[in-house]
């Protein structure tokens, strides 16, 4: 079927718009074509005539291909899965995950876990492919049971981390804790191991600029904990 600025004409025959491709529907303004969507048996295509190419469906590779110009791809999804941009076609390089959420931080001691009441345990996450970036707000309440010995931990973190000896440091902010090491320069949230982990400890360099990690001991009622963190996801 083909509409013109003249009427509406049906029959292959007269609707080629080119001679090796089968027009499927052809919208025509005086000025030309306007949009068509085509069929040469290997690809279909949506488009502009002579300007931007709209989709294009090559069923050659089962790929669905968004371009600019006629032939300018910007994005293709692959038939594998995943977006990938400009022109490049490699399922390694495909872009299939997006995720955002919510987690519950917690709070406990690396060696014996105790009760840490909190009045605010709040964790969000947004994940891009294997990049993960979290974000928690931990507030203990005014009355905790406590009980937790060894260095502190942060538990939860919704995907585990990817290990092969790879620490990703993240920044945190303390309020009502009492650092037990003594002329604190920098404070940290990194994960406890270069191996895959889900767990968080607070590694403290001195002025002395030899590194601890905060004990459990170190938080109290009402203490306040604020980070965020970015991390490949294994």
């Amino acid at each position: 079927m083909r509409v013109t600025s003249t009427g509406v004409g049906i029959g292959t025959s007269s609707i080629d718009y080119q001679a090796t491709n089968r027009t499927v529907v052809h919208v025509e303004g005086s000025a030309g074509a306007l949009l068509a969507m085509e069929d040469t048996g290997s690809k279909s295509y949506l488009f502009q005539t002579g300007n931007d190419l709209l989709i294009e469906n090559d069923t050659s590779t089962g790929s669905i291909i968004f371009g600019t110009n006629a032939s300018t791809e910007r994005m293709r999804i692959l038939s594998s899965g995943g977006l990938t941009f400009n022109g490049d076609t490699a399922s390694a390089n495909a872009l299939d995950d997006y995720e955002e959420g919510n987690w519950t931080p917690v709070l406990r001691g690396a060696n014996t876990f105790g009760t840490y009441e909190t009045t605010t345990a709040v964790g969000t996450y947004t994940k891009i492919g294997n990049s993960v970036t979290v974000y928690l707000t931990l507030i203990l309440s005014g009355s905790i049971t406590g009980g937790g010995v060894g260095y502190a931990q942060i538990t939860g973190l919704p995907f585990s981390t990817t290990g092969s000896n790879v620490f990703p440091q993240g920044n945190v902010t303390l309020s009502y804790v009492n650092i037990d090491t003594g002329y604190a320069q920098n404070i940290s949230l990194e994960p406890i191991s270069g191996s895959s982990t889900d767990i968080l400890y607070f590694p403290i360099t001195r002025s002395q600029l030899s590194v601890a990690d905060m004990s459990i001991g170190s938080f109290t009622n009402g203490s306040v904990i604020k980070g965020s963190l970015t991390y490949q996801a294994s």
